[in-house]
């Protein structure tokens, strides 16, 4: 089961991961507010039924800082209060996750590749070109493409899709005309002995090409070869580098094409390196480049391959690959040209020569024939699968946070439902700090019934459902936190009293002085009806 979840191709990155930063936060932050009130609400809802409960069950925790202070006052106690420790725990926690919104957003996504089908530009083969120059970058290109689809060596190709696309090859998508049949020879170790002999090539080596290195060079159409070497002085070459190929061609069919087609190509590629061999300083033409003596030595690697025509269903014989050329004298002429730059610079550096398999002879073969045949421009569009970049989220990250969704949604509609079913009761219990002090203040308000304000706070509840005495409307609770006034020296009228007092809750018309310091600290304010 895969742990993450691929996103829309449409979104971004760097959009996603504003988005999760965004979403932390305010889950979080949401989590904490539920969280506290849910977990006041428990007392709060026995309470509301005119029954006392601890003060300490009724304390909201809404920041690291609030469970902090409590955990301090505690101290040693705080194990006797579970509930207080289990809040503060999720609040300091939650807390932090909003700190790390960021990396936790960074650390939840990713990119990746996706596989759809889409329409991709492509130039389709044709018979038109028997040959192509030396072309580098375009070899690169279209075997980097190859390698990166994944495309079978064993097929030559009738379409090119454009290499800049992230392509895959799919096997229902091809119908290629022509496909390959391999037999590998893998690097091989080889002794030789270079001869006097410069009439040919073949004789050069002695027999060893037509005896082992290449066979079908001597009984096949055409058999020919480059080569390319570092030599250090005027008599040894440090490393040699000889490309081979030989073909034969048959089963001529007159019909298929504009001009006929050999539907069977028998043919050999090989590459054959030689090191510490000698060099004849009196001619540098080979195979008379070629000094007479021991080869310190060489190995070959070789690949033999049928290819045949296998499509019968051509709508146009014109526009499929074109490996029955006559120019093949070109073929180890571009094997050299795209191997040989790294050849030499491994053999200057001292380093060891990179060996050409036969897959590696096999797939340039067939990048060579699509690259030559896609020479003269016909570009088509085709439906093929390409992989896209995309955007995937971890599943852990969606678990953990919808859990957060899902408890906000619960909770908050268990918490408004208790609201609503206890509006009346519910309105006169404390439950934020605010809440808390305007309690307070109003406990200790002037009582105009006489009742003295000194002592605990009243009971919230007279009787299950009844409003509590001191509970006023909004505008009055207003006016008594307005009005009330705090002094680290204040003792008002009643002895050993707490030091704050609230004056009458009613909202001054005028402000006729402004607040000043009296001489023993005291913070007054006075006003005139």
């Amino acid at each position: 089961m895969s742990t993450w979840t691929t996103l829309p191709r449409s979104w971004k990155l760097e959009d996603v991961q504003a988005a999760l930063n965004v979403i932390v936060t305010a889950l979080s932050g949401i989590t904490i507010f539920v969280f506290t009130r849910c977990y006041w609400s428990l007392s709060a809802r026995v309470a509301a039924k005119g029954r006392a409960v601890p003060v300490s069950s009724l304390l909201s925790l809404n920041t690291p800082g609030e469970a902090i202070d409590v955990l301090l006052l505690l101290k040693s106690h705080v194990f006797q209060h579970w509930n207080i420790v289990a809040q503060s725990l999720i609040v300091i926690a939650l807390s932090i996750t909003t700190i790390l919104s960021g990396p936790i957003a960074k650390y939840s996504t990713r990119l990746t590749h996706v596989v759809v089908q889409t329409e991709v530009n492509g130039l389709l083969a044709g018979r038109t070109d028997n040959s192509i120059p030396d072309s580098q970058v375009a070899w690169n290109l279209t075997l980097t493409s190859l390698e990166r689809a994944d495309f079978p060596i064993d097929e030559l190709l009738d379409y090119l899709p454009d290499t800049s696309d992230l392509w895959v090859y799919r096997p229902d998508e091809w119908n290629n005309s022509w496909s390959m049949t391999c037999k590998p020879t893998e690097s091989k170790p080889v002794s030789l002995h270079l001869t006097s002999t410069c009439d040919t090539f073949v004789g050069k080596f002695g027999g060893a090409i037509e005896d082992e290195i290449l066979p079908a060079c001597l009984p096949s159409d055409y058999c020919y070869y480059d080569n390319a070497d570092f030599y250090t002085n005027a008599t040894l070459i440090k490393d040699l580098l000889i490309c081979m190929y030989a073909a034969n061609y048959s089963d001529w069919d007159e019909a298929s094409g504009s001009f006929g087609t050999y539907r069977t190509l028998d043919m050999s590629l090989a590459t054959l390196h030689l090191h510490n061999a000698p060099k004849n300083d009196s001619d540098d033409n080979a195979p008379c480049r070629f000094g007479e003596g021991p080869v310190g030595s060489a190995s070959y690697t070789r690949v033999d391959c049928t290819v045949r025509l296998t499509n019968d269903r051509i709508e146009d014989g014109t526009w499929i690959a074109f490996p029955d050329i006559g120019d093949v004298f070109n073929i180890p002429f571009a094997m050299i040209g795209n191997y040989f730059t790294r050849f030499k610079q491994e053999s200057m550096a001292d380093d060891e020569i990179t060996v050409i398999s036969p897959r590696d002879l096999q797939r340039f073969y067939q990048t060579y024939m699509v690259t030559k045949d896609t020479q003269l421009k016909r570009p088509v569009n085709r439906k093929l699968s390409v992989r896209v970049v995309a955007v995937q989220l971890s599943n852990g990250f969606i678990a953990a946070f919808g859990v957060l969704a899902l408890f906000i949604c619960l909770g908050g509609a268990a918490y408004a439902l208790l609201l609503f079913r206890n509006r009346g009761a519910m309105d006169s219990l404390p439950q934020s700090k605010l809440d808390w002090l305007l309690a307070f203040i109003m406990s200790r308000s002037p009582n105009p019934s006489g009742v003295d304000g000194r002592g605990p706070i009243p009971p919230t509840v007279t009787e299950a459902g009844a409003m509590v005495p001191w509970q006023m409307r909004a505008h009055k609770k207003r006016a008594h936190f307005e009005a009330a006034v705090y002094s680290t020296t204040w003792t008002g009228d009643v002895p050993h009293s707490p030091n704050i007092h609230a004056l009458s809750p009613v909202i001054p018309d005028k402000l006729v002085e402004p607040r000043h310091i009296s001489d023993q600290g005291e913070i007054e304010r006075s006003f005139a009806s």
